[in-house]
C-alpha cells in the first residue's frame, strides 16, 4: 500500500472535518513523511496537529512543522535585530502557551499534547516558527506527504491547523501528485526546504522544537507522562495499528488515548 492506492482527488471543498477524513487522514495513513506549513502558533494549533499523526508515530515516520507568528514589524531590517525580535516574540508566546496548557482540564487534550512531546523526544517531529519580514502576516498553508516508495502529494489551500480549519469551517485544497504532476510537487518541495532552512528573502524562520517540548511538559506538569514511563508503552502503538484511519479523529478523540484508557 502507498499513496497511489489512495483515492486522491485534484480538489476538495467543504467542511474542514470532511476534508480531514476524506483526504488528509487516509493519505497520512500511507506516509512516512509529513511536511506542513500553517499559520498559528497556539495551544489550539498544537492540539490540531496531533490529530492523525498516530500512524506516523507507530511507523517511526517523521514530521516537519512550520508555524507562523503574527506579525513582524516592518521597521526591523537588520537580520540580527529581526532574529532578536522573533526570539522575544517566542518568549512571550511561550508564556501564553504554558498558561493555556495549564488551564486545560480535559484529560484527552492533555494526552494529545503529550503525544506531540513524545514525537519530539523520539526525534520524529521538528517544529520551526516563521514570520514575514515587513508589512503583512505569515499566511501560507502547504502540506507535503511522502510514502515509503518515494511517491509524494502536495496540497495547498485555506485550512489552518485549528479545530475550525479541520472542523466546521468551509475550506478548499488543491492537490498535486508526483506521479502525475512532478514539477508541481518539486516546486513545493523547494519552497518548503527554503523556508525550513531560513533562505527566503521575505521571511525569517527559527527552530522551536525543544522549546515546544519544554512548554508542553511544563504546562502539563504532573499530568505529563513520558512514553518510556507510560503504563502500556509500545503496546499502545502496536494495538493502534489495527484501527481505521478515520478513527484517529472520530468524535475529536485520539485513538491512542482511548486504547490506552481501555488497557489501564
Amino acid at each position: 500500500m502507498g499513496l497511489r492506492d489512495v483515492d486522491i482527488k485534484v480538489s476538495y471543498a467543504g467542511k474542514g472535518g470532511d476534508i480531514l477524513k476524506r483526504f488528509l487522514l487516509p493519505s497520512i495513513e500511507e506516509c512516512v513523511r509529513y511536511d506542513r506549513v500553517t499559520s498559528f502558533y497556539t495551544v489550539e494549533s498544537l492540539l490540531a496537529i496531533s490529530q492523525g499523526i498516530d500512524s506516523l508515530y507507530r511507523k517511526q515516520g517523521k514530521m516537519r512543522l512550520i508555524i507562523g507568528i503574527h506579525s513582524f514589524p516592518g521597521e526591523f531590517i537588520d537580520a540580527v535585530t529581526r532574529k532578536k525580535y522573533l526570539e522575544d516574540q517566542i518568549s512571550e508566546i511561550r508564556k501564553k502557551l504554558k498558561l493555556g496548557i495549564e488551564s486545560i482540564h480535559d484529560s484527552l487534550e492533555k494526552q494529545r499534547l503529550a503525544t506531540v512531546a513524545w514525537m519530539i523526544e523520539d526525534n520524529l517531529l521538528e517544529i520551526k516558527t516563521a514570520d514575514v519580514i515587513g508589512e503583512g502576516i505569515f499566511h501560507p498553508k502547504t502540506l507535503i506527504l511522502a510514502d515509503e516508495d518515494g511517491n509524494k502529494i502536495v496540497a495547498i489551500g485555506s485550512p489552518n491547523e485549528t479545530s475550525y480549519g479541520l472542523g466546521g469551517n468551509f475550506e478548499q485544497v488543491m492537490v498535486a501528485k508526483s506521479w502525475e504532476q512532478p514539477d508541481a510537487v518539486t516546486v513545493q518541495d523547494e519552497f518548503f526546504d527554503s523556508l525550513w532552512n531560513n533562505k527566503l528573502e521575505d521571511a525569517i524562520t527559527l527552530d522551536v522544537t525543544e522549546d515546544t517540548a519544554d512548554i508542553i511538559k511544563q504546562g502539563l506538569g504532573a499530568s505529563y507522562v513520558s512514553k518510556s514511563n507510560h503504563p502500556i508503552g509500545d503496546d499502545l502503538i502496536e494495538v493502534s495499528s489495527s484501527m481505521l484511519s478515520n478513527y484517529f479523529v472520530s468524535g475529536d478523540i485520539p485513538a491512542l488515548y482511548e486504547i490506552g484508557r481501555a488497557h489501564v
